[in-house]
């Protein structure tokens, strides 16, 4: 009676997180990471990028199948929320093993479903709510199961199995030998034949190079032979694509600020409350419990141990890359608490633990709840409106690449058109399976990157790109891109934008919730609303450079509504006030800038950046104080535009110019000769300085270093 109830007690728990993730999930696709993708695999039966996600695909597959409603992404996601509940049920058994009331356990469960980094992986289409599961299993079986060594056979098949959602065995495996080892003796020949199994779990891997023989839509790194199988597999095709953060940084600079990110995240993750019982259960536990040491040794893997290796800055691009990584170390504090609270009584331990799950609920709800967003979809629809027929465009950011690929490859929208991930262009499996729908054409893929591009325009027509495609400065000049709504395109315009028989794609685009990234805390959906703001200001840049600055400043004041904190684009808008005359604005707006720039994420890379932004919006703001006749107020600028950036040499040419109005003739020379050292060509610096040397009235000293410029 007391088994019936307890199946009763975690099927309900299952029925309710199940429930409770659709509800609070989106009707397509989500704006996150690779669900884009991922989607797309497993609706269409493709190759996943490295390692292949082999099993996670056919799952997928399945689902996709036997579901009857919903679209590709809402039937992949379902699989997510499916597997998210199985672990919750899971965890109650779990708990019950370990000795646990059922009370206790149950509510323990609710703190898990409602917990922000499980409920954000149970709502979207990617393989960490199944690799929960499957670890989750994996120990179940090393743990609690009798049966030797038949449990050592069903514990390697279903690892092998496992390793094609995703290579979390691979990190736990010290947890799972210090079980084994412990618990039974070692005998060569079992241990041989577990090998034998996990090889059998791991032919799930014979998929990719199966299905990669087919040629489907997507086929990442082509991994029909044997090289190009290991080259995946192994990880190593993110040679080309994958934005590299970590290549950027040495350890010393990213993980001590990601341990502490990392730590704030666990002690809020469950509540404070649950945060102390895991400090307490670990306490208990590393003394005398076999399944909480091993546990914490995968903890310290997947948690403190892969930051280190990651070498990912603590900015909030990397962070939320890393976030998804917490769900394994959390779960296992998630079983540190349940053990901590092990001796406490039901009666007090239930209820508190309840009023911890109520607390997640109403904290995490708000930014949880994705039923309504359609960022992504919008999105995609918003890029086709602006891609002429038969173009090809190039996109460098994951989720808005994935959520073309998803509505081109998938949903056979814009079929007529390429949409071409601009990191691997050069790769040649990548060059392979593009050149074998034919009508595009490669140089060289040994070229510079800027060369590459540049040729690849020059050799192809109707290119088009996002305004966040990755290029230098002269590039971009060079080249000459024209503003195509939410695009960017090269050569003569196929459709004239702006001409009122074409209608601008601008004005088309639409939006399913609130259009500013003011509104929203998650990462993805504030990039999108900036991809609108970039696309306005490419547009008011048109405008700008034609001398129309009325008609610039109405684009400009567009795109920031878009992202007020775009300080490029509030740069703009003060520029546009100065032309206009409306000085008081300028001033506002730069001011504005300044602020935007100093919330922006600090380090080795963006500093230099950041500072150099700041030095040209004081010069700037220093010349709109000189039209208004305050010379004080300009030199003050003038001499914090020097300090923010030492190089910039028009900085310190602008000092002497507003020190020479004073008569202040010392630091003229002092200021010329600065500027000087900065940039020896300029003209202007060199000519005043030659004119000081007639004037009467200079210090024998001044009249000794201005002859010797």
């Amino acid at each position: 009676m007391i088994k019936f109830q307890h199946n009763t007690m975690a099927a309900l728990i299952a029925a309710f997180a199940f429930l409770f993730y659709m509800r609070t999930s989106s009707g397509d696709l989500a704006a996150y990471r690779d669900t884009g993708e991922l989607a797309s695999v497993c609706a269409t039966l493709s190759v996943a990028h490295p390692p292949g996600y082999p099993a996670y695909t056919l799952l997928g597959k399945f689902f996709n199948t036997v579901l009857l409603s919903g679209n590709p992404a809402y039937r992949t996601k379902m699989m997510s929320a499916f597997f998210a509940a199985l672990s919750s049920a899971l965890f109650f058994f779990l708990f019950l093993h370990m000795g646990i009331n059922p009370f206790t356990s149950s509510a323990l469960c609710l703190v898990f479903i409602f917990s922000r980094v499980n409920w954000l992986l149970a709502i979207v289409s990617e393989s960490y709510a199944p690799d929960l599961f499957f670890t989750l299993i994996l120990f179940y079986t090393a743990y609690f199961l009798k049966a030797y060594p038949k449990k050592l056979f069903v514990f390697s098949f279903l690892a092998g199995l496992s390793m094609g959602i995703r290579p979390t065995p691979v990190l736990a495996l010290p947890s799972f030998a210090l079980i084994f080892l412990t618990r039974h003796s070692f005998r060569l020949k079992d241990y041989l034949k577990a090998f034998g199994f996990f090889l059998f779990g791991a032919s799930v891997f014979f998929y990719l190079p199966i299905r990669s023989l087919a040629n489907p839509p997507i086929d990442w790194a082509d991994p029909q032979s044997i090289h190009q199988f290991i080259y995946s597999v192994t990880r190593k095709a993110y040679g080309h694509g994958l934005d590299k953060i970590s290549d950027f940084y040495t350890m010393k600079e990213t993980f001590l600020p990601q341990l502490y990110v990392f730590s704030k995240n666990l002690f809020f993750q469950f509540t404070p409350v649950i945060f102390l019982f895991g400090i307490a259960g670990i306490v208990r536990g590393a003394k005398n419990n076999l399944l909480i040491k091993a546990l914490f040794i995968l903890f310290i893997v997947t948690g403190p141990f892969f930051l280190l290796i990651s070498g990912m800055p603590a900015n909030e691009h990397a962070l939320v890359i890393v976030e998804a990584a917490y769900l394994i170390p959390f779960a296992c504090f998630f079983v540190f608490a349940a053990y901590g609270f092990k001796k406490v009584p039901a009666c007090y331990a239930a209820p508190a633990i309840l009023l911890c799950a109520v607390g997640l609920f109403f904290a995490n709800a708000e930014k949880l709840n994705h039923r309504r967003d359609f960022f992504a979809r919008d999105w995609a629809e918003n890029v086709f409106t602006s891609t002429p027929r038969g173009s090809i465009v190039m996109l460098r950011k994951d989720v808005q690449l994935f959520s073309l690929w998803y509505e081109n490859i998938t949903r056979k929208k814009r079929a007529d058109s390429l949409f071409l991930a601009q990191g691997m262009m050069r790769a040649p499996w990548y060059q392979k399976q593009l050149l074998r729908g034919g009508g595009i054409v490669f140089p060289a893929a040994d070229l510079a990157s800027d060369e590459f591009f540049r040729k690849f325009i020059l050799l192809n027509s109707n290119v088009y790109i996002t305004n966040h495609f990755e290029a230098s400065s002269d590039f971009f000049k060079e080249a000459k891109p024209f503003s195509a709504g939410a695009l960017r395109g090269f050569g003569t315009p196929v459709v004239d934008f702006r001409s009122p028989s074409a209608g601008d794609s601008l004005k088309q685009m639409f939006f399913s919730g609130e259009f500013s990234s003011m509104f929203y805390d998650d990462f993805y959906a504030k990039e999108l609303c900036g991809d609108y703001s970039d696309a306005f200001s490419a547009r008011g840049l048109e405008f700008y450079a034609g001398g129309d600055f009325a008609a610039a400043e109405k684009f400009f004041l567009k795109a920031v509504a878009f992202n007020p904190y775009n300080s490029a684009v509030l740069y703009n808008i003060a520029a546009c006030s100065y032309e206009l005359g409306k000085y008081e604005a300028a001033l506002k707006y730069y001011s504005f800038a300044r602020f935007a720039l100093g919330r922006e994420y600090r380090d080795k890379r963006s500093a230099s950046f950041i500072d150099n932004s700041l030095a040209r919006n004081y010069n700037n703001a220093a010349a709109v104080y000189e039209k208004l006749g305050n010379d004080d107020k300009a030199l003050d600028c003038y001499k914090i535009s020097v300090e923010k950036d030492p190089a910039f040499a028009q900085g310190y040419y602008n000092c002497g110019v507003i020190y020479w109005k004073k008569k202040e003739w010392d630091k003229v020379i002092s200021s010329f000769e600065a500027c000087l050292r900065v940039d020896p060509q300029n003209v202007q610096a060199r000519h005043y300085l030659e004119m000081l040397k007639g004037r009467k009235g200079l210090s024998p000293d001044l009249e000794k270093r201005s002859k010797k410029l």
